[in-house]
């Protein structure tokens, strides 16, 4: 039979009966008929809610079925949910929000509506981008469903219209010393030139070089280097990000392409260097000529990056320590404020822009790439005697006047049999003219009265003073060190700590490990009686040169103890006698001069591997309101015959 609804039309020839085809028929038709009824009271503006919260929660596949019958077969179900993720991708948003405009009702014509709502993407390009668009629904299945088009995403995509987000890279601020002199800043237009440069790998560990990790690519040099060779190790270069640093970085902006600080101040100042990308969010033609642009963010430059550096004193720290490999440290004294950090060898932080010569210094054996005043590990010889003087005096062992008996060999141990530097030994001597005059037989007999009260405690006084723990200055760039004590050794070595380790460790040696930075700080705590923070990164400031902020100091890796007067006074002393007098071992070098009635210091000398020359150190300070210096030259002999002459000469351009 056949049923007809009011208005006359055919419906559906129904079977009477039980056949099958007939009974099927009836979902369609019950569908069918309850469409015809219409929307009734159903408000467009709800289901306009309803689509826009489904859609804030990125479950594209679910918003898909809300779509109407026709749209849902003109876009199937993987291209919708493609086309929503590319879009947002994009756009770089993180967050959707949206609702219907609450000033303009829903317009209704029979089976269709149209909502007009104000969607809001939050991007990490644009800020807030808010777009009006209109909904346009059908009534099906008892509900108002979607007919999706691409411009319910955004009104001007239309006719095969896409977006595309155009990004302008930003201009990398400037590194310059203290007096404003530049260290690393824009290339001038003559030398912007496209190069050839290598892509290197994510910063070297402190004693390894860096390596190559990609074929050179093609790129406009954006970085100029004024100062050529002079603080290169500090400075460090800029390299491309790799794919993986990009997962981390792409959110803040940066794309494939992009160079970040790689090592050095470069590394260091990368937050305040490297401004951020601006982009410009364009609507393209399908023959992708721009339609209209919806939204722009303009580069912002990176800061000038103020460093507490003196060139001018790290050039003739430099020049002092000539083409020998060590360190030199330059701390200012009370504020921790470093004001040169030399080594040799060195490079032209340029290589890595130009690309030229990169490959030598990747490969060479005397680690060019090593800012050796911060990254390199060494014994600490003689320079190390004033934390087991410490110790002594902390723990009663001995006073500055206790005398002891230098022959030239200490024998305190059973078997063990010790020598001092001088061989004929400095006869009777106290603890502040063993420091004065570096007798090794005071300090073994210091080492060894320590262990008979408490193996850990020379240790935990090292450590106290910052050693073992890394100061902060260069971010990760810098190793921690190492002071041995009985837990170490028995987890690393599976051996137990014996009284000749605290003896070997008396005198800086054994499986101590320092770098000079830390040296200086011990040295900056003695003459000001207080833990010193070491700071290299003074200020930021916009381009133009207003001072936007002050930079904080760096976290130390380590707690530090100030000594307590009793033992700083005649430390101080027996350091001041070091140059001052005779005995001294540093006087021969500053004889003559007038430091040598301001500057005190001590010099050392650290044994190495078997059948090589000794490490040369120095470590000192001038008065209060001056500096401290240390100075060392890698198996470079006597301290007081090496390091010092150089730390005489940094003494002078400061103090002179």
């Amino acid at each position: 039979m056949t049923r007809r609804v009011a208005n006359g039309v055919a419906i559906a020839t129904l079977a009477v009966g039980l056949g099958a085809g007939g009974a099927s028929a009836w979902p369609a038709i019950t569908r069918y008929l309850t469409n015809l009824r219409g929307p009734g009271s159903a408000d467009p503006a709800d289901a306009a809610r309803n689509y826009i919260a489904q859609w804030a929660t990125g479950d594209y596949e679910t918003l898909w079925l809300r779509l109407a019958g026709p749209a849902r077969e003109q876009v199937i179900r993987e291209e919708f949910v493609r086309r929503h993720r590319d879009f947002m991708a994009e756009l770089g948003a993180t967050a959707i929000t949206g609702a219907p405009v609450s000033s303009q009702k829903a317009t209704v014509s029979g089976m269709n509506a149209s909502v007009a709502a104000e969607i809001t993407y939050s991007t990490t390009r644009f800020g807030d981008l808010r777009q009006r668009v209109n909904l346009p629904f059908a009534w099906e299945d008892q509900a108002w469903r979607l007919e999706w088009v691409p411009s319910v995403l955004m009104p001007d995509l239309t006719a095969g219209r896409r977006i595309q987000v155009q990004s302008d890279p930003p201009v990398r601020g400037s590194i310059v010393d203290r007096n404003g002199r530049p260290m690393a800043s824009l290339p001038s237009p003559a030398s912007a030139l496209t190069v050839a440069t290598p892509t290197v790998a994510p910063r070297a560990t402190p004693l390894a070089t860096a390596t190559t990790a990609e074929a050179p690519t093609s790129r406009v040099r954006t970085r100029a280097y004024p100062a050529g060779e002079t603080a290169g190790p500090l400075i460090g270069y800029t390299a491309q990000a790799t794919t993986e640093e990009l997962v981390t970085l792409a959110p803040k902006g940066f794309i494939a392409g992009d160079r970040i600080g790689r090592s050095g101040l470069e590394r260091l100042a990368e937050t305040y260097l490297s401004g951020a990308r601006g982009s410009r969010l364009n609507v393209l033609e399908p023959n992708g000529q721009i339609a209209s642009t919806l939204a722009t963010t303009p580069p912002r430059h990176g800061g000038v990056v103020t460093t507490t550096i003196d060139l001018n004193l790290q050039t003739v720290a430099e020049d002092a320590l000539g083409v020998r490999s060590g360190s030199v440290v330059v701390v200012d004294l009370p504020s921790g404020a470093i004001r040169a950090l030399a080594t040799w060898p060195r490079y032209d932080p340029s290589a890595f822009e130009t690309g030229e010569g990169v490959s030598a210094l990747l490969t060479d054996t005397r680690l060019p790439l090593l800012n050796r005043p911060v990254q390199g590990l060494y014994p600490a010889g003689s320079i190390f005697k004033v934390v087991t003087m410490a110790a002594a005096l902390e723990h009663g062992v001995a006073t500055p006047d206790s005398e002891f008996t230098c022959t030239g060999t200490w024998t305190g141990l059973p078997g063990v049999s010790q020598r001092c530097w001088l061989a004929t030994g400095h006869g009777t001597i106290t603890l502040a003219n063993g420091l004065t005059q570096s007798c090794n037989s005071v300090f073994y007999e210091l080492g060894k009265r320590l262990q008979e009260i408490g193996a850990p405690l020379l240790p935990d006084i090292a450590r106290g003073a910052g050693l073992g723990g890394a100061s902060g200055l260069m971010g990760g760039d810098e190793p921690s060190g190492l002071v041995p004590d009985p837990a170490w050794k028995r987890a690393s070595l599976s051996q137990p700590w014996t009284p000749g380790d605290t003896v070997n460790l008396a005198i800086g040696q054994g499986q101590l490990l320092v770098t000079p930075l830390q040296m200086a700080l011990v040295y900056a705590m003695i003459a000001t009686g207080k833990p010193v923070m070491p700071t290299i990164l003074a200020a930021t400031s916009l381009p133009g040169g207003n001072v936007e902020q002050a930079l904080p100091s760096p976290t130390p890796g380590a707690s530090r103890k100030a000594w307590g007067a009793s033992i700083l006074a005649p430390m101080r002393s027996a350091l001041r006698d070091v140059i001052g007098t005779r005995e001294g071992t540093a006087s021969a070098i500053f004889a003559g001069s007038p430091l040598a009635r301001i500057v005190s210091g001590k010099t050392g000398t650290a044994e190495t591997q078997p059948g090589k020359p000794t490490h040369a150190w120095f470590a000192g300070y001038g008065p209060p309101d001056s500096v401290a210096i240390v100075t060392m030259v890698e198996y470079g002999g006597e301290g007081s015959r090496v390091a010092t002459p150089i730390a005489r000469k940094v003494f002078e351009a400061v103090l002179t």
